[in-house]
């Protein structure tokens, strides 16, 4: 589908990185001091903690360039089999700050797991460096519960969603034409307060309850008033309810909806969706949402012999639960936040 005339790729690119870094301008902040400590003697180690998709690398990124003369910087691409890493990091003897990207590749859900774990947390405590790690958010829940290892880390900084006005500037901010927002949903949807359904575990039970929402956007509106300005305010509401606030489920929805000059409420995918999965194909899920993206040959070692993996992934495929690249998987952004809370009800993730 046609996009809009965006600015040039440059400027999109560089006021784009801006907008986040403001809104990440706390975290940075967090990262920077603990960064200046370290000169004055105080080593509080940083994990920075985010779901796939949430565009922690502008953050890494920023830090990289006002401290670049003193950073090694190291990231892992896919599941970790060997401990070289140890000896490359420990040959940077001139630079004072390392940041490892990508640690949740250390861990695997299996025996002997942990133990490379254990070899970088080892390297980390004896270390006379500054680390500064980045980590899958469900990776680090299933650590921090089975290993506490936020004990390591005296600074752990969890990104933050991001709101309306927001994601509004950054995914505007990438086009120079006039776009043209239609509400085109039934008018039923058009009320103040709505109802839905959520659940939440109670005394190891799940609990349906109704949930109230507030919409201000239609209050004191009739029928035809429904202009460009609260059409735009409806869907940039509806992208960052679905996506929770996450910039790359955000940005993906707005890439699949609109057709320029138009971008229609309509086009915007239901929040719901009903997964009903086997136990390994939940495994399989799990693993994919907690390394935010892997291969199948690790995948296939991480299953072991007894699972039909290509199997299984045709299915998770054809659920549109996950998609497939050069041998890579992921979690489909728009399910993401589908299978999370899937996962979670299996109590598979927490």
């Amino acid at each position: 589908m046609p996009d809009a005339p965006p600015v040039t790729e440059t400027v999109k690119d560089v006021e784009t990185e801006k907008e986040i870094e403001i809104r990440y301008a706390p975290e940075l902040d967090r990262i920077s001091a603990s960064i200046e400590a370290f000169a004055d003697g105080k080593c509080s180690h940083v994990a920075v903690i985010s779901d796939p998709f949430a565009g922690q690398a502008v953050l890494i990124d920023e830090i990289r360039k006002r401290y670049g003369d003193r950073i090694f910087y190291f990231s892992f691409e896919s599941v970790v089999s060997r401990k070289d890493f140890i000896a490359t990091i420990r040959r940077q003897r001139e630079k004072d700050i390392i940041i490892i990207d990508r640690c949740h590749f250390l861990a695997l859900r299996r025996i002997g797991g942990f133990d490379l774990l254990d070899e970088f947390l080892h390297l980390l405590t004896s270390s006379r460096k500054l680390f500064v790690t980045t980590w899958n958010s469900y990776t680090w829940s299933y650590l921090d519960s089975v290993r506490n290892i936020s004990a390591y880390f005296p600074e752990v900084i969890h990104l933050p969603q991001m709101d309306v006005p927001m994601l509004k500037s950054i995914i505007l901010g990438q086009y120079s034409g006039e776009i043209q927002f239609v509400d085109d949903t039934p008018r039923v949807e058009k009320r103040f307060i709505s109802v839905t359904w959520k659940e939440a575990e109670i005394l190891k039970r799940t609990v349906r309850y109704p949930y109230f929402g507030i919409h201000p956007e239609y209050l004191g509106r009739s029928a035809g008033t429904y202009d460009s300005v609260a059409a735009e305010d409806i869907i940039f509401r509806r992208i960052q309810k679905i996506s929770e606030g996450n910039l790359g489920i955000a940005l993906k929805i707005w890439e699949n909806s609109f057709s320029y000059p138009h971008i229609r409420a309509s086009s915007i995918p239901d929040a719901q969706c009903i997964i009903d999965l086997t136990v390994n194909e939940a495994f399989l899920l799990l693993i994919i949402l907690s390394m935010d993206s892997i291969h199948t040959d690790d995948l296939r070692e991480i299953a072991g012999p007894e699972m039909e993996i290509e199997k299984v992934l045709y299915r998770l495929h054809n659920l549109g639960l996950v998609e497939e690249k050069d041998g890579l998987y992921t979690v489909q952004p728009e399910a993401l936040n589908c299978s999370a809370v899937y996962l979670k009800r299996m109590r598979m993730v927490w």
